[in-house]
C-alpha cells in the first residue's frame, strides 16, 4: 500500500510539473506554478488512491456508490463556497470611482439616484425605486397524530403562517455623483434595501398577539427615492449591466458590506462543508474492512483517521485555492486601475511638448521652466519601474503650474486660442488622473493590507508578492495645476 501511494503521488505530481510549470507563461512567477503543482499533485494522488482502494477492496454493493455522490456533491459545493468567498473579497476590496473617469468593466460606484417615474408597492403603495415584498396568510391544517400512550391514530388541527404572494419591482434610473450619470440595468440587477414597513391585513403594522384564519401580514422591503446608493458591476457604454464572470449587477442602500460579509461567509462555510463531503468519497465499508485487516487497527479507527486526514486536506486545499484567487483578483484589480492612469499619463506626455512649443513662442526668456519641465518628461518617459516612474510623474507634476504661470505675465500668451485650449485640456486630464490616482491607490491599499496580513501573507510568501506603490502627489503637486499657476503668476507680479 506504501509503494502504491508513493507512486501515485509521484505521478500526480509529474503530471501536475506538466500542466502547471512546462506549460507557464514566462511573466508568471515560479513560485505560483510550483505551489499549484504541488497542490495539484496532492489531489490528483488523492483520486488515485481512492480509485486503487476501490479496486483492492471486494466486490461493491449499493452502499459502496454513496461515496462517488459525496465527492461530486462535496466539489460542486466547495467550488460553488470558493465562489462565493472571491466574490464577497471582490464586492469589499473593489474601490469606489467617480463615474467621469470610471474604468470600463468591473467598478464600484457611489451616488443617488434619478428617478423619472417612481415604483409602488402593492401593499401599502409606497412610492420606492425598488420594492420586494412577501405576503404570508394564517391557514388552517389537518394532519395524522398517534397517541404516545394508547398508541391510536387521530386528526389534529393546527394553524400556521403560509407563503400567500410575492412581488418586486424596479424604476428604471440613472446613477450620479456630481462629476457623471450612468443607466443602471435593472433588469440585470440584484437589489439590497436597508427600508422595511410591516402590514396586517393591508394595514400599517405586525397584527395583534391572536390571529384568525385567513389573516394576511406582508413585509416590505424598499429603497427610499432619497437614498444614497453604492452600485458594482460591468460598466460597458454607460451602462452598469450585469458582468460575465461575477454575475448581476448590485445595488444597495449606503454601502454594499452587508453584501460582501454574507457571501464571504456563506463561501467559508461551502468550502468546509465540501471539504467534509468530498473527503468521504473513498470511504466504502468493504474497502476501509480491507485496509484494516485483522491484525491491524479495527475499522472504525480506520475510518476515523482516514476521514479526519482526508477532510483536513481537502479543507486545506479549498482555503489555499480560495487566498490564491483572492490576491490574484485584488492584484488585478491593482494592475488595472495603473492602467487606467497610465492611459491618462501618456496623454499628457503627449500634451506637454506643445504646450511648451506655445508657451515658448510668447515667452523665449524663459528657458529654465521649458528645460525643467521637458527633462522631467523624458524622466518619466524613460522610468523602466512603478516607483521611479511616480516620482518621476510627480516631479512633471510640480513644474506644470510654473508653466502655466508665465501666462500671467505675458497677456498675448493668455489670450492665445491654441494655449487656452491646451490649457483646457490639461486640466481635464488633471481630473481625471486624479480621480484615477485614487482608485489606485485604494486598490493597491487593499492589496497591500491583505497580502501583509494573516492569512494572505502566507499564500503571498509562496508567491513572492510584494507590496505595491501608492501614487502619492507631492505637498506642492496635490493642487490642481491651474491654481498652482495662478498662484505663482501672483507671485511674479508682486516681485515686479
Amino acid at each position: 500500500m506504501a509503494v502504491t501511494a508513493l507512486l501515485a503521488l509521484l505521478g500526480g505530481w509529474l503530471a501536475a510539473y506538466v500542466i502547471f510549470i512546462r506549460s507557464g507563461r514566462p511573466d508568471e512567477r515560479p513560485g505560483m506554478r510550483v505551489l499549484l503543482s504541488f497542490a495539484a499533485g496532492a489531489a490528483t494522488a488523492f483520486l488515485a488512491m481512492a480509485v486503487w482502494m476501490l479496486c483492492a477492496g471486494a466486490v461493491p454493493s449499493g452502499m459502496d456508490f454513496i461515496p462517488a455522490g459525496m465527492l461530486l456533491l462535496g466539489l460542486g459545493i466547495g467550488w460553488i463556497g470558493q465562489s462565493m468567498w472571491l466574490s464577497g473579497q471582490l464586492i469589499a476590496n473593489t474601490p469606489v470611482s467617480r463615474i467621469r473617469s470610471a474604468p470600463q468593466g468591473w467598478v464600484k460606484l457611489r451616488g443617488q439616484a434619478i428617478v423619472e417615474e417612481p415604483v409602488y408597492s402593492r401593499t401599502g403603495n409606497i412610492p420606492c425605486l425598488y420594492y420586494s415584498e412577501r405576503t404570508e396568510r394564517y391557514t388552517r391544517h389537518t394532519r395524522r397524530v398517534q397517541d404516545p400512550q394508547t398508541k391510536e391514530w387521530r386528526s389534529e388541527t393546527y394553524y400556521s403562517w403560509d407563503h400567500y404572494s410575492s412581488a418586486s419591482g424596479a424604476a428604471p434610473f440613472r446613477l450620479t455623483d456630481g462629476t457623471g450619470e450612468v443607466t443602471v440595468d435593472v433588469r440585470a440587477t440584484a437589489f439590497s434595501p436597508a427600508h422595511s414597513a410591516q402590514f396586517y391585513n393591508g394595514r400599517p403594522g405586525s397584527g395583534g398577539i391572536f390571529a384568525r384564519e385567513g389573516d394576511l401580514r406582508t413585509t416590505v422591503n424598499y429603497i427610499a427615492l432619497d437614498s444614497q446608493l453604492e452600485a458594482a458591476g460591468r460598466l460597458h457604454r454607460g451602462v452598469l449591466t450585469r458582468h460575465p464572470t461575477h454575475g448581476a449587477a448590485l445595488v444597495g442602500e449606503g454601502s454594499l458590506g452587508g453584501v460582501a460579509t454574507v457571501r464571504k461567509l456563506g463561501g467559508c462555510f461551502g468550502i468546509m462543508v465540501g471539504g467534509v463531503l468530498a473527503a468521504g468519497a473513498p470511504l466504502s465499508p468493504s474497502v476501509l474492512a480491507g485496509m484494516a485487516g485483522e491484525n491491524n487497527m479495527d475499522f472504525n479507527s480506520a475510518l476515523a483517521l482516514v476521514f479526519a486526514g482526508a477532510a483536513l486536506g481537502l479543507v486545506l486545499l479549498g482555503w489555499m485555492v480560495s487566498l490564491y484567487n483572492a490576491i490574484i483578483t485584488l492584484k488585478r484589480q491593482a494592475e488595472r486601475a495603473w492602467s487606467d492612469i497610465d492611459v491618462q499619463l501618456q496623454m499628457r506626455w503627449d500634451l506637454v511638448p506643445n504646450l511648451v512649443e506655445t508657451v515658448k513662442a510668447y515667452a523665449q526668456h524663459e528657458r529654465q521652466i521649458f528645460e525643467a519641465t521637458l527633462a522631467a518628461r523624458e524622466r518619466a518617459l524613460g522610468a523602466r519601474d512603478r516607483r521611479t516612474r511616480i516620482s518621476a510623474e510627480d516631479r512633471l507634476e510640480q513644474t506644470l503650474p510654473s508653466l502655466l504661470a508665465i501666462a500671467e505675465d505675458y497677456p498675448q500668451l493668455k489670450a492665445s486660442e491654441n494655449f487656452l485650449k491646451l490649457q483646457q485640456q490639461l486640466q481635464e486630464m488633471e481630473d481625471v488622473i486624479a480621480d484615477r490616482r485614487e482608485t489606485y491607490n485604494d486598490s493597491a491599499t487593499n492589496f497591500n493590507t491583505f497580502i501583509q496580513s494573516f492569512p494572505g501573507l502566507l499564500m503571498a510568501g509562496a508567491l513572492s508578492e510584494k507590496p505595491l506603490p501608492l501614487f502619492q502627489a507631492e505637498p506642492a503637486a496635490r493642487q490642481h495645476p491651474l491654481s498652482g499657476a495662478s498662484a505663482a503668476g501672483s507671485g511674479q507680479n508682486q516681485g515686479g
